[in-house]
C-alpha cells in the first residue's frame, strides 16, 4: 500500500509520463549491452527500466530492446 506522502516517480506511469519519454531519446545507445551499462551507472535495474514508458513504448520498434 502506498503512503499518501510518497510521490509516484517521474515517468512511473502513462498518466505522468513526460511526452519526450514516448520516443527513444538516447540516440547514442543502440544495443542492449550499452543500455545495461548506462542503467547500472545510474543505479537503475533492468526490471525497473522495463516498467517505464520509454521502454514499453519502444520495445516493439527497437528490436534490440527485447534482448535487455
Amino acid at each position: 500500500m502506498r503512503s499518501e506522502n510518497v510521490e509516484e516517480p517521474i515517468d512511473g506511469s502513462m498518466e505522468n509520463a513526460d511526452w519526450i519519454k514516448m520516443s527513444w531519446d538516447l540516440p547514442w545507445i543502440q544495443d542492449a549491452d550499452t543500455l545495461r551499462e548506462f542503467l547500472r551507472e545510474r543505479g537503475i535495474s533492468v526490471s525497473d527500466f522495463k516498467q517505464l514508458p520509454v521502454y514499453r513504448n519502444n520495445v516493439k520498434r527497437l528490436k534490440w530492446l527485447r534482448d535487455l
